[in-house]
């Protein structure tokens, strides 16, 4: 048994698949091996996985339905390892990543979940992402305000607290952020201050359905975690969607939730391209969010403040 395995779902990804094992199986860490989990692809992503000959590969073939965390949680079903790395099939891995996380968790053994740093990729050009916090505290506050302070696909897991936490509750979109907080109740999560993860940029638009069941699933994540600390008793996802149901106030906000996405997104990509049009679509998307823009400037000139004082 490998002391790491990377999980990696696939659905219809033939255009960056290969760009991506290449990465992962050029590793400077030795044990460790590969899960595909292919989610019913219908192009050529299973044909190239049967022509990649590397005994550290194994693939599986799940129809799940229902979204991303339930594809995990069939993939952490068939892995024993007692570190599990994710990624994504259309991003890239830098050589020294898996070597670099499962050092700091073997130092920290209180840790259950490490990231870091990552990079954006769009076509040959490629950005610094975002700054990242480094220790459990601000990571755990940043998530209670849906702001990503660990990215996903770039995370080691220990396999313990998966199984401490009963894997992903949320199966399709948003699911990243219950799982995070649910893990950071019986873990510390930390972040690595080098880049771990080149992530990939595309044009392809946030769709408002998929925002409102992002957005479903961010409430659910936060109200959840406050049941558990105030009442000592969790709230089933699908109880919760329910309860959510066709409301109109929440399909507003989910509407300039997806607006906020796609600007942030153009933004994104303006600056990777060096176009000057990047500060208008900062401030259409700053515009589509207001509480939520004015309340992560408050944090960041809160922050700003304190380093000066000291």
């Amino acid at each position: 048994m490998p002391e790491v395995t990377v999980l990696i779902p696939a659905r219809n990804v033939a255009d960056t698949l290969e760009e991506c094992l290449t990465s992962v199986l050029a590793q400077d860490f030795e044990d460790f091996d590969v899960l595909v989990v292919d989610d019913e692809s219908t192009d050529e992503t299973p044909e190239i996985l049967k022509n990649i000959q590397d005994r550290r590969l194994k693939v599986c073939r799940f129809q799940s339905g229902r979204g991303l965390g339930d594809t995990l949680n069939f993939g952490f079903s068939q892995i024993e390892s007692p570190l599990v790395a994710r990624m994504d099939a259309d991003d890239v891995m830098p050589a020294g990543r898996l070597s670099s996380q499962v050092a700091f968790l073997r130092r920290h053994p209180d840790c259950g979940v490490v990231g870091g740093q990552i990079d954006f990729m769009y076509n040959d050009l490629s950005r610094t992402g975002p700054v990242f916090p480094l220790e459990h505290e601000e990571i755990v506050r940043d998530l209670y305000l849906m702001r990503f302070s660990v990215c996903h696909p770039a995370a080691m897991i220990r396999r313990d607290v998966f199984d401490a936490i009963g894997g992903y509750h949320v199966f399709g979109p948003g699911q990243d952020l219950d799982f995070f907080i649910r893990a950071s109740e019986v873990a510390q999560l930390r972040n690595l201050p080098e880049i771990v993860h080149h992530l990939r940029v595309d044009l392809n638009s946030y769709s408002a359905s998929k925002a409102r069941e992002r957005l479903v699933a961010y409430k659910y994540a936060l109200e959840a975690a406050r049941s558990r600390s105030k009442l000592g008793e969790d709230i089933a996802y699908l109880d919760f969607v329910d309860r959510a149901g066709t409301s109109i106030p929440l399909g507003v906000e989910a509407a300039f939730f997806a607006a906020s996405c796609n600007m942030f997104r153009k933004h994104l990509i303006a600056k990777l391209e060096g176009r000057s049009s990047k500060s208008i679509y900062f401030v259409l998307a700053a515009l589509s969010r207001p509480v939520f823009s004015a309340r992560m400037l408050k944090k960041k000139l809160s922050s700003e403040t304190a380093s000066l004082k000291s």
